[in-house]
């Protein structure tokens, strides 16, 4: 990889870039969906959720390579009526103590079940990847959230 005249080499390890696991009651979890930031829930504990943030995958480079590397991320702009929904869905899942990963980007936010499932929502549409129906787990459990919101388009996994 060729960064500004500099030749970097990017080894096969990766390192998962992320913080500490929190345990937060889920009405800081909201607040978390209010801040545009990025978490992922990774289980349960009595009330509390554990929360673990979600940064993204560094291949194996030094910080000086990595800062030359970055590419300016555009400013955030998730309406009102995203974040609503957004923290309804939250709200929703960890009532029925789910796992799942939330990652803001600049005009919309994906919500991840795993690998092949997600929800991206848009201003005014939804799209629901890897899901053959909204009456599958967990998409019965916010089903009616998402239809409320907007358009919502089901792309189906190819076989």
């Amino acid at each position: 990889m060729l960064v500004h005249g500099t030749n970097l080499f990017l080894d096969v390890s990766l390192d998962v870039v992320g913080g500490a696991m929190e345990r937060l009651k889920p009405s800081d979890v909201l607040k978390k969906v209010e801040q545009c930031e990025n978490f992922e829930i990774k289980g349960y504990e009595g009330e509390l959720v554990l929360i673990d943030s979600v940064h993204g995958i560094r291949k194996g480079i030094g910080e000086e390579e990595l800062k030359l590397a970055r590419r300016h991320r555009g400013r955030r702009r998730i309406s009102k009526a995203q974040l609503d929904l957004v923290a309804k869905v939250v709200e929703r899942l960890i009532n029925s103590r789910r796992n799942f990963k939330v990652v803001f980007g600049t005009n919309d936010v994906v919500i991840r079940f795993d690998i092949d499932h997600y929800v991206h929502v848009y201003p005014g549409e939804v799209k629901i990847i890897g899901f053959e129906s909204l009456d599958q787990e967990p998409l019965n459990l916010i089903k009616d959230l998402l239809t409320g919101y907007g358009t919502v388009k089901i792309l189906r996994p190819v076989r």
